[in-house]
């Protein structure tokens, strides 16, 4: 039982830093970005991104946005020796770039917008390490049903 819990807490570090990795990435440093979600990813996903087209790197440059993404929570929902599902809610906050004329500090420039999401993802261990196999934004069902 010991064992178990010692293995879930190790899924879930690797899950939340694999899941801020991914939501987080600095317009002025694309490559370091990029590095950082080749760093914690495997399989398709990982070849996805390491194959990042330039007019993909440049849409991306184009948005002039930086963003910090945050797990505020997470949970393991299925785990096995060598791979693991975790669900996550994660806050993201962009901040768009200043705008060139912007004077440092000044109250109308730059102001982050803050999004929540949840995430489903899944992790296998490679080389001793818990990797992301997928990641995906999970929808919030909203509305009209009966509680």
């Amino acid at each position: 039982m010991a064992e178990r819990a010692v293995l879930r807490d190790r899924v879930l570090i690797a899950a939340r830093h694999g899941i801020e990795t991914m939501n987080t990435l600095d317009y002025r440093d694309l490559d370091g970005g990029l590095a950082a979600w080749a760093d914690v990813t495997t399989g398709t996903l990982h070849d996805q991104l390491v194959s990042t087209s330039k007019p993909d790197r440049a849409l991306l440059a184009d948005q002039h946005a930086s963003s910090v993404g945050t797990v505020l929570d997470a949970g393991v929902v299925d785990l096995d020796h060598d791979s693991a599902s975790v669900i996550a809610a994660v806050e993201v906050t962009v901040t768009p770039a200043d705008e060139p004329g912007d004077e440092p500090g000044d109250k109308a420039a730059a102001k982050p917008t803050v999004k929540r999401n949840r995430f489903a993802a899944d992790l296998v261990k490679v080389g001793g390490r818990w990797l992301l196999e997928s990641l995906q934004q999970v929808s919030v069902a909203t509305g009209g049903g009966t509680p």
